[in-house]
């Protein structure tokens, strides 16, 4: 428990949106084709690109 707040205290949740953040704006054009490709073949797959929309409108 101490060593988590410790962590968010120091800003690790800062440096994790960050990261994030700097990951999707790479992804970004990556997702438009994962989203392409999904709308072609429904798979497994496809719920993790669901879940990276999603998270990437939270972001957002």
């Amino acid at each position: 428990m101490r060593l988590s707040k410790r962590c968010k205290r120091s800003g690790g949740e800062d440096w994790r949106n960050t990261q994030r953040r700097k990951k999707l704006k790479q992804s970004s054009i990556k997702l438009k084709i994962k989203v392409r490709r999904l709308s072609e073949k429904k798979e497994e797959r496809g719920e993790m690109i669901r879940v990276s929309l999603f998270s990437h409108v939270l972001a957002v």
